[in-house]
């Protein structure tokens, strides 16, 4: 009895252990776990796949910014180093993985990063092609590195003014798994 328990046991270690290390697009439930993390997955259609944590609070909140006069569409006034963010991914994504994904159409990674007035990132969520190769376990990792990185966004002087009353803007970065690839191999 004892030696069923152990092997079922075991059992499920390796079949959580199997699933971190699955891509996310193979999961077929709607979460997946990960440590102290749950990443919720939306298949809006058969071609993407939205994924974010399930602690961000701000998925479901309207942002909100007082004093940004109409017209003015803030993200035409910001910037941000994409370098950055496409070296976090090559220190996180295997190069392995990085050769199996797909080149050419569908060749990128999406991240919307919900940031607080200073530039900094509070949360963000991936938007991903259906034949991406990148496991929860790397998307955790690349969460993690870029809302502590030094990957700020940055304001132009004309709406710096603007900014007092938001609670957060939401800034989309977009990077190529060949890009990703290529500072990959610049690492090694």
């Amino acid at each position: 009895m004892k030696k069923i328990i152990i092997t079922l046991g075991l059992g499920l270690l390796l079949i959580i252990a199997c699933r971190d290390q699955q891509p996310v697009t193979q999961v077929k439930s709607d979460i997946v776990r990960f440590n102290t993390a749950n990443y919720k997955l939306n298949r809006p259609n058969d071609k993407v796949m939205i994924i974010f944590n399930s602690l961000n609070k701000l998925t479901n909140t309207v942002g909100i910014a007082p004093n940004v006069p109409n017209g003015i569409i803030m993200k035409q006034y910001m910037i941000a180093d994409k370098s950055i963010i496409t070296k976090i991914c090559a220190e996180v994504i295997p190069l392995a993985t990085l050769i199996k994904l797909p080149k050419g159409n569908g060749d990128w990674l999406s991240l919307n990063r919900k940031i607080n007035p200073q530039g900094k990132p509070i949360e963000m969520t991936f938007l991903i092609k259906n034949t991406s190769l990148i496991s929860a376990k790397e998307f955790q990792q690349i969460e993690k590195r870029i809302l502590t990185s030094s990957s700020i966004v940055t304001f132009k002087l004309e709406v710096q003014k603007f900014l007092k009353g938001i609670n957060y803007l939401e800034y989309d970065a977009t990077t190529k798994y060949n890009d990703i690839l290529k500072a990959k191999q610049d690492l090694n």
